[in-house]
């Protein structure tokens, strides 16, 4: 990872949730009130202080499945299934994710 990758990214081996709505968190970043906060892809535009991320700006989340050293960081696939999940009706999630956890 490069110096610059290095500000704008962070990697997480846990989801964490949205502090505002409590969606699949994307990224954690300063918002417009100061303080620090997981944000979804729907509320960082709206609730960051920056328009960039960086170094005391915010990071973007890259989550691991299974955090081993040289595991790639989960694809943009990943992240648009997590984006379904969380559309999904609250009994429909349950039973994929119930699933998804068995398939494992």
């Amino acid at each position: 990872m490069s110096p610059t990758e290095q500000h704008t990214k962070i990697v997480l081996d846990k989801i964490v949730k949205c502090d505002f709505c409590k969606n699949f968190a994307l990224f954690d970043a300063k918002t417009k009130a100061g303080q620090w906060a997981w944000m979804c892809k729907d509320c960082y535009p709206e609730k960051r202080y920056y328009s960039t991320l960086g170094l005391g700006k915010g990071q973007k989340i890259h989550y691991i499945i299974n955090p081993k050293e040289g595991d790639p960081l989960l694809s943009e696939a990943m992240y648009e299934y997590l984006d379904r999940l969380q559309k999904m009706p609250e009994d429909e999630r349950r039973e994929e994710i119930k699933a998804m956890l068995e398939d494992a």
